[in-house]
């Protein structure tokens, strides 16, 4: 897996078109970050991650 990184002006750049033209806010931007984020950890985590079970 090859990891894909952008400049932070780039990242600013692309926040700001997303909050002007798509309608996202800034909250909806964090957490979808968060959640990529998480699930790349997910995916890399020696072993795999445990999923807890639902009741």
């Amino acid at each position: 897996m090859t990891l894909r990184t952008i400049s932070a002006k780039a990242a600013a750049a692309l926040d700001k078109e997303l909050m002007s033209s798509g309608g996202f806010s800034i909250d909806q931007l964090m957490e979808l970050a968060g959640l990529s984020v998480s699930q790349a950890g997910i995916q890399n985590a020696d072993g795999g991650y445990p999923q807890a079970e639902m009741a």
